[in-house]
């Protein structure tokens, strides 16, 4: 890749503290800012990102997901009839975007080596704190029946009526998937991109998952994109697209 990371990478309270982002998706996006350019564009690949952090790309691809679905990055692809000739990210926040210009690599007078006080000191700091969160019991209690139908109802609201495929049978599989390990939140994100892809690509109702069949194959891992170069961020997916059948 001949992308340099720049010295520093920006993450805003917005991301840091947004309850909606995976947790992975706020690294990555510090990662998005170290390597943008001026105009705010980064282009690097999900196989770069996934080697960088030791992750699979399909991780990669939910941690851009959620922060496309909330409107803080835009992915722009390119195609040449289906196949996928590049791919950049832009950051949505313009007041990110100005700073990833202005910041530069500091000069070594800029730069200062801790004395060896300050290094005992912030090591024994760091020890206590992880020796205190060892000590700490981990929850492992299990979501109710009740909780897990009222999640899975948002999830059935959301998917196309036409087809929908048998909803017991895609139940199963939602709890399966939040028994395995996957989060509500990433399945939702992974749902409505996939929502978005069919409308962008005006994909006939023939031609979409039933429920139970996207649920059997993890559709909420796989990657979509779109042909328009903006973004729904956090909008209402039956209001933004309209009369469509949902």
């Amino acid at each position: 890749m001949n992308e340099q990371p720049n010295y520093y990478a920006i993450i805003p309270a917005s991301i840091r503290y947004d309850k909606n982002l995976l947790k992975g998706s706020v690294l990555l996006y510090g990662e998005i800012t170290a390597l943008s350019n001026q105009k705010g564009y980064c282009w690097a690949s999900d196989g770069y990102f996934a080697e960088l952090y030791g992750v699979d790309k399909r991780s990669i691809q939910r941690w851009l997901s959620s922060l496309e679905e909330n409107g803080y990055i835009t992915r722009i692809v390119q195609k040449d009839g289906k196949k996928i000739v590049s791919r950049s990210i832009k950051l949505g926040d313009k007041n990110v975007s100005n700073l990833v210009t202005k910041t530069s690599y500091p000069t070594d007078k800029n730069v200062t080596t801790p004395t060896d006080k300050n290094v005992r000191e912030n090591n024994t700091s760091i020890n206590t704190t992880n020796n205190n969160t060892n000590n700490k019991t981990p929850s492992k209690a299990k979501p109710l029946e009740s909780d897990l139908k009222n999640q899975f109802a948002e999830i059935w609201e959301i998917y196309p009526k036409r087809p929908r495929g048998n909803k017991k049978t895609s139940f199963t599989k939602y709890k399966k998937a939040i028994k395995d390990g996957v989060k509500h939140d990433e399945i939702k994100s992974g749902l409505n991109s996939y929502i978005r892809q069919l409308k962008s690509q005006g994909t006939d109702n023939r031609y979409i998952k039933n429920a139970d069949t996207w649920f059997n194959q993890a559709g909420w891992e796989d990657e979509y994109t779109t042909q328009s170069s903006g973004t729904i961020g956090n909008q209402d997916l039956t209001k933004a697209y309209g009369d469509w059948d949902f």
